[in-house]
């Protein structure tokens, strides 16, 4: 009887201590993940140097170039924002110097109409080719794709969102308020500026725009400007 019963509580401690184990490893699994997850949070904060700030509050100086006229200055409740006059073909304005890298591009956006069209965000766009990330109004939803990645998103278009668009080395990150909706990973192109088009027959805002730079600024004068009279970092 007693080396049954020491027989038992040894199999007992043997599960306790099993039990204990398993609740120390969930334990330190979750901090792991909530460090990971702080860390990811952390990547996409607002760091870095601004290369181009731009408010549309003076229309005189503006720092981005709208070389076909499609873009106007409207008012909302006396703050400017920046929108396309609604045509049958695309409408597009560019900004910053073909020799950005790595480099990341904020803005608020919102349709005005709601008709299934899209926006397009282009980033190191250079001699034709660049990355570009698409948001496109679909059955209630936002569906975006970058590159050949796609996913749905519940954020409603005719509000106000802060899009960001992140590129550093090989890899391309788009957020939506503040959160990661969707990435990509490509090596192809290094470097270019930037442009943001709408689709025909839509019309979208665009406010708030700014340029960061993830790497030490080239004190250089190679790269060529899309806008000859934007004000340019030196």
């Amino acid at each position: 009887v007693v080396y049954s019963d020491r027989v038992g509580n040894s199999l007992k401690n043997a599960k306790i201590k099993q039990i204990t184990q398993k609740v120390a490893n969930k334990n330190e699994a979750d901090k792991s993940k909530l460090s990971n997850a702080v860390s990811k949070k952390n990547k996409y904060n607002n760091t870095g140097i601004i290369l181009l700030s731009e408010n549309f509050e003076n229309s005189k100086k503006l720092k981005v170039d709208d070389r076909d006229n499609n873009w106007i200055i409207e008012k909302e409740n006396e703050n400017s924002i920046y929108c396309n006059k609604v045509k049958n073909e695309w409408t597009a304005f560019n900004f910053g110097r073909q020799n950005w890298s790595d480099y990341s591009i904020s803005f608020k956006m919102k349709f005005i109409i709601e008709n299934g069209g899209k926006v397009e965000a282009h980033i190191r766009k250079s001699n034709q080719k660049d990355y570009r990330a698409e948001i496109k109004q679909f059955v209630g939803k936002a569906r975006i794709q970058l590159l050949n990645n796609r996913s749905d998103s519940d954020v409603k278009l005719t509000d106000w969102l802060d899009v960001k668009l992140i590129a550093i080395g090989s890899e391309i990150n788009l957020l939506i308020n503040n959160e990661p909706v969707i990435s990509a990973s490509d090596e192809l192109l290094d470097q270019g500026g930037w442009m943001i088009a709408v689709s025909a027959n839509s019309k979208v805002c665009i406010d708030e725009l700014v340029v960061r730079s993830y790497e030490k600024p080239k004190i250089s004068d190679k790269g060529k400007s899309h806008n000859n009279n934007a004000e340019l970092p030196e």
